[in-house]
């Protein structure tokens, strides 16, 4: 998972180094091979959340996997000629749960709201229905019911910890407005693939990864805790949750 909150154009190397990913990033240990090649997405979110380009696998195979993706290609070429700026939220898929279409297929776009999760929660959603596309919907209508995003995450994430077993609940999501990142493994899982860092780039960038791609000032948020940033890339304290 990748997102950007910038003020300013965003800079592609980040977009395209991202996409290299999908060949060799880093997975769970229990894995047969490293990489994400089940789909791909990346959304925009300005003035509202925009499709830049979504692939799975049962799509088109070839075009599944980021790296190899002539669509990928043209989203990065979107990026450069439209000088986009704003909340950009890219996802590249291992699947685990669900079947690999586009409907789950990360990030996702409902109701004003954006989001990618990675990890696994046993036993939500169904062989249809992912369980990061299941999770999202709680969470919206968690946030929906308490007139809060925190208040709704803090919900949403109990009645999970109080019904299911899972590996991670890692997960972005934004309105446009705020961008939230949110950590939380079990004990037992691999601690260290399922974390999300944040660093500023400039005094216009701020960007958040699972993989320190780039040498950049990592800050790694803590386990169940979550980090707010806004469009002015101000962060809040990581909130226990």
């Amino acid at each position: 998972m990748l997102a950007m909150v910038s003020k300013s154009p965003f800079s592609l190397r980040f977009l395209q180094d991202f996409r290299l990913l999908a060949d060799e990033g880093k997975v769970v240990k229990s894995a047969r091979s490293l990489g994400h090649r089940d789909g791909w997405g990346v959304v925009h979110f300005d003035e509202q959340p925009v499709y830049l380009g979504h692939k799975a696998l049962y799509d088109d195979g070839s075009e599944a996997n980021a790296a190899v993706s002539t669509d990928y290609d043209k989203v990065c070429d979107s990026v450069r000629e439209e000088q986009l700026k704003g909340i950009l939220l890219a996802h590249l898929r291992k699947a685990s749960s669900g079947r690999k279409v586009l409907e789950n297929t990360a990030p996702f776009i409902d109701r004003g709201w954006i989001f990618s999760h990675n990890g696994t929660i046993y036993g939500l959603g169904s062989e249809e229905v992912s369980d990061s596309r299941s999770l999202f919907q709680m969470l919206l209508e968690e946030i929906e019911k308490h007139g809060d995003a925190v208040e709704g995450i803090r919900s949403t994430v109990k009645q999970v910890r109080d019904n299911y077993k899972y590996s991670s609940l890692l997960f972005l999501l934004s309105n446009g407005k705020h961008l939230y990142a949110y950590r939380d493994y079990t004990r037992g899982a691999d601690w260290d693939y399922y974390s999300i860092k944040y660093a500023k780039i400039d005094s216009s960038t701020l960007i958040f990864s699972q993989e320190e791609t780039w040498k950049l000032e990592w800050e790694s948020i803590p386990n169940r805790r979550l980090v707010i940033a806004d469009r002015n890339l101000k962060t809040e304290k990581p909130i226990k949750i």
